[in-house]
């Protein structure tokens, strides 16, 4: 009866021992849940943080790009403006100042 009385007495140390490791235990899993997810949080920040940057630096250079073609077709488009009005007035003069010639031969042929 001695031997089941120290055999009673070690199980219910052994299950109170028990019960506080599983609690231990409980409490280790839930921090452990607990930091993961404010890790994974963080990296979720600056992961997007991350992106948001790259996002706007490609917009800036795609501005940048955007400027550049604008001003080399509005350069294009006035040379190519200038080159038509300088070949019109070109061939104006020659067409007036050769209607004027045909003009004066006929006055000077009657």
């Amino acid at each position: 009866i001695a031997q089941l009385d120290e055999t009673m007495t070690i199980l219910r140390d052994l299950v109170e021992t028990s019960s506080g490791l599983k609690k231990e235990l409980s409490m280790a899993i839930y921090s452990l849940k607990t930091e993961s997810k404010v890790l994974i949080g963080d990296h979720a920040t600056e992961l997007y943080h991350h992106a948001n940057n790259r996002l706007l630096e490609m917009e800036k250079r795609h501005r940048t790009q955007t400027d550049m073609l604008r001003r080399s077709f509005r350069t294009q488009l006035s040379d190519a403006v200038a080159r038509i009005s300088a070949e019109y007035k070109n061939y104006y003069d020659e067409v007036l100042s050769g209607k004027t010639g045909r003009h004066d031969r006929k006055i000077q042929e009657l």
